[in-house]
């Protein structure tokens, strides 16, 4: 087992046909990973996402935000207890997944208020940019 804070979701669906076993393969490896670890046991404190699709990914045809709702629901389900909840995620396209994922979809568990942190510093930067 790799980083407890990344779980790799495999890829979509391949075929058609195929998204009922693509949906339970999310539920399966998320209440594995609560089974396992004691960080995902559950989780009682909001928390926010990050998570990663490859371009391979994309072209089988799916939009990001469905991508979400497959994973939103057993997220909230097999992993949040009393007290935690979804508070952010953002979803994007990337070439950059290590060799080791396995698939192309991969989700980071981040601190809540970690992207408001992240968008704060980029206003800065514009910001600073803009003075020069």
């Amino acid at each position: 087992m790799g980083n407890p804070y990344i779980i790799d979701l495999g890829d979509l669906p391949q075929k058609s046909g195929e998204s009922k076993e693509y949906r339970q393969r999310i539920y399966d490896t998320l209440k594995t990973m609560t089974e396992r670890s004691n960080i995902f046991n559950p989780i009682a404190v909001p928390v926010e996402l990050d998570v990663q699709v490859t371009p391979r990914s994309l072209r089988l045809g799916k939009d990001l935000d469905n991508i979400m709702i497959d994973i939103c629901r057993p997220f909230v389900e097999e992993v949040l207890g009393d007290g935690g909840y979804l508070n952010a995620f953002r979803i994007y396209v990337t070439d950059k997944l290590p060799i080791d994922a396995a698939g192309g979809i991969r989700i980071k568990l981040c601190l809540l208020g970690l992207f408001t942190i992240l968008v704060g510093q980029l206003i800065k930067c514009c910001a600073k940019r803009r003075s020069i």
